[in-house]
């Protein structure tokens, strides 16, 4: 029964011991730096059928599933850093090495398009907002 205390007693402090941290263990876990850049965080069309891009610095990046658009959750191929195409019934998304190309076609819709593009390198996560007006 002694042992027994004595084995309980020292897991215990272990236990206490490893849950302790030096003031430098406070930076906050996944912190990342900027390593995609980009050199717009919104894009926004008129109504015509248009294509813009966005230039990144880095280019260890890759697009996450799942984008939205209008609201709506839409997946797409496993995230890569290698160049690939999404592709929507009026958009296209092309990622190169350092640049994001977006091609709308014409709203003709009567309502406002929006696609939310989130990015992510290592533990940094941004995002890109496409907004397209609708015809006046």
């Amino acid at each position: 029964m002694k042992f027994r205390s004595i084995i309980l007693g020292l897991f215990t402090m272990l236990l206490l011991s490893s849950s302790c941290s030096d003031e430098k263990d406070t930076e906050i876990v996944g912190k990342k730096n900027d390593d995609i850049k980009l050199s717009t965080k919104t894009l926004t069309f008129d109504s015509s059928s248009s294509i813009k891009e966005v230039t990144t610095e880095g280019d260890k990046w890759v697009i996450l599933s799942p984008i939205k658009v209008n609201e709506t959750e839409v997946n797409h191929a496993k995230p890569t850093t290698t160049d690939y195409e999404i592709n929507g019934d009026w958009y296209t998304i092309t990622k190169k090495r350092k640049k994001i190309i977006i091609k709308v076609s014409e709203n003709e819709t009567g309502k406002s398009r929006v696609i939310e593009i989130p990015l992510q390198s290592g533990n940094y996560l941004d995002a890109l907002t496409v907004t397209q007006s609708n015809r006046k």
